[in-house]
């Protein structure tokens, strides 16, 4: 179940994460299976529509990506009466062909942990958009909770060092904001964990990309409380791994893999 709540007092950025659940689970999965032919036509929960009038009444920016994703939504299931189709831009399949296949097979089985890396530092662009590769994960709910900590500074990273390696010129940091949670206490908690899992996936393929090399390392109990002290951070945000990163300075054996036929349990 849902806890009580009043959207007048959440946190802008709570707000949000229950604006996109509340229209993931009450207009989305209904609206594209009806655009389908699969079920009716539907109106969009009274409840989606008074939580982006509150959104607006709080004065809050309503040209947030997430939010116009919202309010289009809303506005198509308005729309569809079941015969004259509304008119969007939407995501389709047959844009992709072999040469984006092969794109993405490079990355992913080419891809190295990398542990050793040169003295050229990291640009804040290239780390700006590895953060938004992780963003663009997939997540449970659409809450979107994973945050982060971006640490490109020589004094920074000395504060939260590494056990296993040094010389890292920047790490991400993966945080999760815990509150949306606490309120959608029906939704499995677990999730939020799969949500970091799914964005250091995408990060570390982004940073393959750009030609950096990286390395997925996760803290122990002592270093999750010095990451907490040395930012400040509230009790809502639970500190989950990182990602080290710099310009390779090793090449890697390709690890074995066991094949997919021991993998699948059931085959």
């Amino acid at each position: 179940m849902t806890k009580t709540y009043d959207p007048y007092q959440l946190d802008e950025q709570i707000l949000r994460s229950i604006i996109r659940e509340a229209v993931h689970h009450g207009v989305v999965t209904l609206l594209y299976p009806s655009l389908a032919g699969r079920r009716k036509p539907f109106d969009p929960p009274g409840r989606v529509q008074q939580l982006l009038e509150i959104y607006e009444q709080r004065g809050f920016d309503t040209g947030h990506d997430d939010i116009c994703w919202a309010k289009t939504i809303v506005d198509l299931a308005r729309q569809w009466d079941g015969c004259c189709r509304p008119e969007f831009e939407a995501h389709s399949p047959t844009r992709y062909g072999e040469e984006k296949a092969r794109t993405v097979e490079s990355l992913i089985y080419e891809r190295r942990s990398i542990r050793q890396w040169t003295e050229e530092p990291v640009g804040r662009k290239d780390l700006k958009e590895i953060v938004r590769a992780g963003t663009w994960a997939a997540t449970g709910c659409n809450l979107q909770v994973t945050r982060y900590l971006v640490l490109d500074d020589e004094a920074e990273l000395k504060r939260i060092p590494s056990r296993e390696f040094s010389g890292e010129k920047a790490k991400i940091i993966t945080l999760i904001d815990t509150r949306a949670y606490d309120i959608m206490t029906h939704l499995p908690h677990r999730n939020m964990i799969l949500d970091v899992g799914a964005a250091m996936q995408n990060m570390l393929l982004m940073a393959e990309s750009l030609g950096l090399g990286a390395v997925w390392g996760t803290f122990n109990d002592k270093e999750i409380a010095r990451v907490k002290v040395c930012f400040n951070l509230a009790d809502h945000f639970r500190v989950v791994a990182y990602i080290s990163l710099g310009y390779p300075a090793e090449e890697v054996i390709p690890p074995g893999r066991v094949l997919p036929e021991d993998a699948v349990l059931n085959w």
